[in-house]
């Protein structure tokens, strides 16, 4: 027991101490308190990190409709109507694409928008009904498909899955009887379970049932993993706790919340963290929905300073966009359906046209994504909002 105590504090100093030796104390796993109200602050993003604001450009043969995934050079979109995916240059400038949309063997019927781009290999995953993983280079060169777990009458027997390393990816089964992280081969779609115990699941839903077989289902954000240095942090909701799975399939516990979901109506979720120089930035999510007024599932943001080791209550303002309030997470910046990031330090956020018409219109855009803004085309979707969280200069 000792030593796995040990082990908590050690993975803790290493991975979150940006502070120097004499500042650092750290006695152990974080804990933060759902139910507590904390000190409230105001932050600048441009504070905590370097935001770019991109034009992302289209033309007859690259043509998109959404942006789903950033990595260290691509930005990469997906064509809601032909299914194709676009791949562009950091400064938004077409350079490929993949279209396989399709039934045959080389081909996808792509769901949910799940897909990651592995940047180092060149192999782009993409997630294919019935349950499968098309795997192709990004000029659309077809390379394998990989197995997925299978379960009778379910389109998709993963939600969310994540580049954890050369060899594989990691994999979330929120409808798992067992552990709902495992790995896959990246080569041959070969699985190992990642032994998470849970007390019990965890619905991120809340369904309203209107008879008839009439439903309606919202959602909680959802934020299953994220990379950090060589470790990979794993959220399981029902377990009221974040894990840090380590290169050496170590399950080490960092961040726990109380009182336990469990325990709570409503429920309140905590979703993973980004972490910058100085902080760590999460957030709660109630789950609660009014379905009349079509108003709920309220996200609060937080922030741990790591300097005076406490807890606050934060707003994260952009001046360039007033009345734009930041809610610093992965679920809303690195890790959404359709909106994901390869790098944990790298945050997006999708800018539409139209709201940002609205928002000039009103006096509300400035500095340089008001002159972003000014550039933009007729045929011109959106801005990307690429933030950069500002990291310490030593180890």
């Amino acid at each position: 027991m000792n030593n796995y105590i040990f082990l908590s504090i050690l993975f803790f100093y290493l991975c979150f101490s940006c502070v120097s030796s004499e500042q650092q104390k750290y006695s152990g796993i974080m804990t933060f308190d759902v139910a507590k109200k904390y000190e409230f602050k105001k932050i600048d993003i441009h504070d905590i990190a370097e935001v770019e604001y991109i034009i992302p450009l289209s033309n007859d043969g690259f043509l998109y409709t959404n942006f789903v995934y950033i990595t260290d050079h691509y930005f990469v979109m997906f064509n809601y109507f032909g299914g194709d995916f676009v791949f562009l240059d950091r400064q938004g400038n077409p350079q490929s694409s993949i279209s396989k949309m399709g039934q045959g063997p080389t081909e996808y019927l792509p769901y949910y928008w799940l897909q990651i781009y592995d940047e180092y290999r060149d192999e782009f995953f993409v997630f294919s009904v019935p349950n499968v993983l098309k795997v192709y280079d990004r000029f659309g060169k077809y390379k394998r498909t990989l197995p997925l777990r299978n379960r009778e009458k379910i389109p998709c027997s993963i939600d969310a899955f994540y580049n954890y390393n050369e060899e594989y990816l990691v994999c979330h089964d929120k409808l798992s009887e067992s552990s709902p992280f495992y790995l896959l081969s990246k080569k041959d779609g070969k699985t190992k379970d990642i032994d998470i115990y849970r007390v019990g699941k965890f619905d991120s839903r809340i369904v309203k049932n209107y008879g008839d077989g009439n439903t309606m289902n919202v959602s909680l954000s959802n934020s299953y993993a994220i990379k950090n240095g060589n470790n990979i942090l794993l959220t399981e909701y029902g377990t009221d706790t974040i894990f840090a799975y380590t290169p050496d399939s170590r399950l080490l516990p960092v961040f726990v919340r109380t009182p336990s979901i469990h325990d709570m109506e409503p429920q309140i979720v905590v979703h993973g963290f980004i972490e910058t120089d100085h902080y760590l930035f999460f957030s709660t999510q109630k789950k609660e929905y009014d379905f009349r007024t079509r108003k709920g599932m309220e996200q609060q943001g937080y922030m741990y300073d790591k300097l005076a080791q406490k807890y606050y209550e934060v707003e994260v303002y952009n001046p360039d966009y007033n009345g734009q309030s930041l809610i610093v997470t992965p679920a809303e910046m690195m890790t959404r359906i359709g909106e994901c990031s390869s790098d944990p330090h790298t945050g997006i956020r999708v800018l539409w046209k139209e709201d940002l018409e609205r928002a000039d219109g009103a006096g509300k855009l400035g500095g340089n994504l008001k002159s972003v803004f000014e550039q933009m085309e007729d045929e011109d979707l959106f801005i990307l909002m690429v933030l950069k969280f500002k990291q310490c200069d030593y180890e």
